[in-house]
């Protein structure tokens, strides 16, 4: 360093130092060609003048000062502050399923009731009349239909109370089914049966008559077409939904994309989304993991030119020195509640927002993209390149938990922080459906006065395509049997009891005038509404599991579905009998018994108790349509879980004195 140059450099540093201060300045040190400076505090502009209108302006009066002020710090060291001008981006497309996936996922067949037995019934019939042989022969084998295959009209089915001295005045409350039936009863044959009838591949010659040869010939020009719609009306799910799990009281999804099965364990219904979906890693997607593997015939990826924008968020500061904040977010109430996440947001914010850039990439639904390479141009015309290869979180790039850091992808099913795809599902979502009135709708409930679970039937069907208010059934049901019952109370006389110093009790009969009336009455148990049905806690053994402690996948316990005792007065004693749920979300399982008796089997139903959240939860089952891509139509049915209210009381109680 020449002497010349130092001497500028001391004069120019002495004027500062008289400017700022003796304090401010350490001194100026010479060593071979390095001159160090080194200020105790930092060197700001300051204005001596009342208005301040100047000093706004920032004009660089001094261009040295300027120089060395950012020499001080360190803004001479950067290696490229370029801005990128194109991206050139090389993606992969890869197309999924050519249906929605949220009708294909909550579809459920619906319930067999009297209008579909009767719906599919003149469907049969007007394809028969639509065939000229057919025609001919229609009226005969309607007749001959109705006695091969009549309607069940007393079918117990939807009964609550399963029992011959209340059947008639329950099915009474269904005035829906009683207008019904008069109306077809003995006029119409089930269609549903005569489908069994058809679907079946042998016993079909030994089931008719001889002399109905004629009619059998007739059922055969139409059996493929009636077969066809009816599973397709009333069957187009499986013959038990596989994606809904009526333990967890939601769905699980399993689709398999450009070679990888994505999953998806917790949907309740409404929309599915990329985000929704994780990567579970089989042993056939070992092969990706390779390096140098690739699949085979793999698409030449789309080269899409895009230009680059800085990203904006809500906050973020202002690139424009003096312009002022819309205040939209206040990063600094963040301070009041400190945590590592808002430390981090905080630093990106202030520290590291003008590192980012945006390009759009279009794309379409149902699509599973990749992207291959991105290319970077810069103002000083370098490129620089991206491969997927370079991406963050590979091998040697891992941070501390071995996570990998990436934006908009799905992880890996059981490893959370561990992401083993590149790409992004973009799942064949709907844009929009149309809802219909719930059918049914299923309120859990948590009662921690009783210390149990309950479900609330709200919305129930009435079997002819309505629906009935469970609410109101369950109380006028109540009313009946409390006024049946009156009939079986005991007529007691009245007596009191005496207690001798060394004789047991003595029972003597008085006169009804003459016996106190007691202030109290003692109540065993109160009673619960017919349409709340409990889930008892419990824990299953058997021999297998009696030795595993983790047999029910970790959990101590399950809610299994109980039954409401109910006794109804039968000539000279009482009846007992269990209160049954009337929706098919409470009895997913409901079979008749083989022995001719028309009693229903229900089998267990039990619920995981984490599915049971403390404010409730509400299942709806209802009708939706929606429009997909070139105009097709989708329309199932399904269940949506959504959240209902806090906690309820039964009013279920045990050994209680009450006033009269």
């Amino acid at each position: 360093m020449n002497e010349q140059y130092i001497k500028t450099a001391e004069n120019y540093l002495q004027g500062v130092a008289n400017s700022y201060g003796e304090g401010n300045l350490e001194g100026v040190i010479t060593n071979g060609n390095q001159l160090q400076v080194s200020f105790k505090s930092r060197i700001e502009g300051r204005t001596r003048d009342i208005d301040p209108t100047e000093a706004m302006r920032l004009r660089v009066h001094d261009p040295l000062w300027m120089l060395a002020r950012q020499w001080q710090m360190g803004e001479f060291r950067g290696n490229n502050t370029g801005t990128a001008m194109s991206v050139r981006c090389a993606v992969r497309y890869d197309d999924c399923s050519s249906d929605p996936i949220e009708p294909v996922t909550e579809q459920i067949n619906p319930c067999i009731d009297f209008l579909a037995r009767i719906e599919s019934a003149v469907y049969f019939l007007d394809l028969l009349k639509s065939t000229q042989e057919g025609r001919d022969l229609a009226k005969t084998l309607r007749l001959w239909l109705i006695k091969q295959f009549p309607i069940n009209w007393e079918a117990v089915g939807a009964l609550v109370l399963p029992n011959a001295v209340t059947k008639a005045e329950e099915m009474k409350l269904n005035r829906h089914l009683q207008n019904y039936a008069k109306a077809y009863k003995g006029k119409i044959f089930d269609g549903a049966a005569l489908y069994q009838y058809l679907s079946q591949d042998q016993g079909k010659a030994e089931a008719s008559p001889k002399a109905a040869s004629p009619l059998e010939r007739s059922l055969m020009l139409v059996k493929s077409k009636f077969i066809a719609w009816f599973e397709k009306k009333y069957k187009p799910a499986s013959s038990t939904n596989q994606h809904w799990q009526a333990a967890d009281l939601c769905y699980t999804v399993e689709t398999e994309v450009a070679g990888k099965t994505y999953k998806s364990d917790n949907y309740q219904g409404g929309r599915l989304s990329w985000y929704t979906f994780d990567y579970e890693l089989k042993l056939k997607g070992l092969n990706e993991l390779k390096p140098g593997v690739r699949p085979v015939l793999e698409p030449i990826p789309d080269q899409v030119l895009s230009l680059p924008t800085p990203a904006t968020f809500a906050a973020a500061p202002n690139k424009r020195l003096w312009q002022m904040e819309d205040r939209k977010v206040f990063m600094g109430n963040s301070v009041e509640e400190p945590s590592e996440a808002n430390s981090v947001v905080m630093r990106y914010a202030t520290m590291y927002s003008n590192d980012w850039m945006l390009f759009p990439l279009s794309t379409e639904i149902g699509k599973y993209i990749t992207v291959k390479k991105i290319e970077v141009v810069d103002t000083f015309g370098e490129c620089f390149s991206i491969d997927e290869k370079d991406r963050a979180g590979n091998k040697g790039q891992l941070g501390e938990y071995e996570e990998q850091w990436q934006a908009f992808t799905n992880s890996t099913v059981g490893n959370r922080k561990r992401t083993l795809v590149h790409g992004l599902y973009f799942a064949p979502q709907l844009a929009a459906t149309v809802e219909g009135k719930p059918i049914e709708e299923v309120k859990i409930l948590r009662d921690e006065i009783a210390n149990m679970v309950w479900g609330v039937e709200n919305v129930v069907p009435d079997g002819c395509g309505g629906t009935l208010d469970a609410n109101l059934y369950a109380t006028r049901l109540g009313t009946i049997v409390n006024e049946h019952n009156k009939a079986g109370e005991p007529v007691r006389e009245p007596d009191t009891i005496t207690f001798g110093q060394n004789t047991g009790p003595v029972v003597e009969k008085v006169e009804a005038g003459d016996t106190p009336k007691a202030k109290f009455t003692y109540q065993l148990q109160s009673s619960v509404p017919f349409n709340w049905i409990p889930f008892i806690p419990q824990r299953l053994q058997t021999e297998e599991s009696k030795n595993l402690p983790f047999f029910l996948g970790g959990r101590e316990i399950i809610l299994r579905r109980g039954k409401m005792p109910c006794y109804i007065f039968n000539k000279d004693h009482f009846d007992l009998l269990a209160v049954r749920p009337q929706g098919s979300i409470m009895r997913p399982v409901l079979k008749l018994t083989k022995n001719g008796d028309h009693k229903v089997k229900e089998e267990p139903m039990v619920i995981h108790e984490e599915a049971v959240q403390a404010t409730g939860i509400r299942l709806t089952k209802n009708y939706q349509r929606a429009r997909w891509i070139g105009g097709k139509t989708y329309q199932w049915l399904g269940i949506y879980k959504r959240q209902a209210q806090t906690e309820a009381s039964s009013g279920l109680v045990f050994d209680q004195l009450k006033e009269k």
